[in-house]
């Protein structure tokens, strides 16, 4: 999984973003793979999300309806099943559910929703303590993916979660990718006027529109206009 990832944004979708940022990887998981043209998902926010994946359960029964509001941990996950069955079960990356990870033999997950640079993961090796790590998020998240692969009982069928953090908002790059866009010029999307008027409540009640809600170091990167504001 990567978060809060755009359909437009991927390649093989053939939007004019993409386009112009082609997402070679994706692109080939949807021609060797599978590609979805039509997808529902019955909580659209990332932590709610994850706990419907986690217990096959509406928000209302997992207790996760909210960003803020705990998973109900005493719902069967469906690691736990896997495990019943003999799989070896991990996850590695971003849980950012308010309970431990369950039903995995394996875990490496982020702090919270997790640090781009030099990021904090806690392990059953470190017994639930955080311990920050050198590198990039999606580096060191890939890297761990691999060394489950690596050492996992190949007698064994196995589940492998992998969450990205990536590209959750604050959307801060790889350093050696900084400027991989620096002569690009991005297309103005279909819907950056749109007002809202016929849309419903969480439109309304969002906390995502670039005038309202960025931030102009963290987000927008305008390190001017926030000198201005002082």
């Amino acid at each position: 999984m990567c978060d809060d990832h755009s359909y437009q944004t991927i390649s093989a979708y053939g939007s004019a973003v993409a386009k112009l940022a082609p997402t070679p990887n994706i692109d080939r998981l949807a021609n060797e793979g599978m590609l979805f043209d039509r997808a529902f998902v019955e909580n659209s926010l990332s932590a709610p999300s994850r706990a419907c994946v986690m217990t096959g359960l509406y928000s209302h029964q997992n207790g996760q309806k909210q960003l803020c509001e705990g998973i109900d941990s005493t719902k069967t996950f469906f690691t736990e099943l896997l495990q019943e069955s003999g799989y070896e079960t991990g996850i590695v990356g971003k849980w950012h559910l308010m309970c431990e990870p369950k039903g995995f033999d394996y875990y490496h997950v982020l702090n919270d929703q997790g640090q781009y640079y030099n990021p904090t993961f806690k392990s059953k090796e470190t017994h639930g303590k955080f311990v920050q790590e050198k590198g990039y998020a999606t580096s060191l998240i890939t890297k761990h993916a691999i060394d489950f692969l690596d050492n996992r009982d190949k007698n064994k069928p196995f589940c492998l979660m992998v969450h990205h953090k990536a590209p959750h908002r604050n959307w801060m790059p790889e350093t050696k990718y900084l400027d991989l866009y620096e002569n690009v010029e991005f297309p103005i999307p279909d819907t950056f006027w749109d007002d809202y008027e016929t849309r419903g409540v969480a439109a309304h009640t969002q906390k995502l529109n670039i005038a309202n809600a960025m931030e102009l170091i963290q987000d927008l990167k305008v390190e001017e206009l926030y000198d201005s504001t002082k």
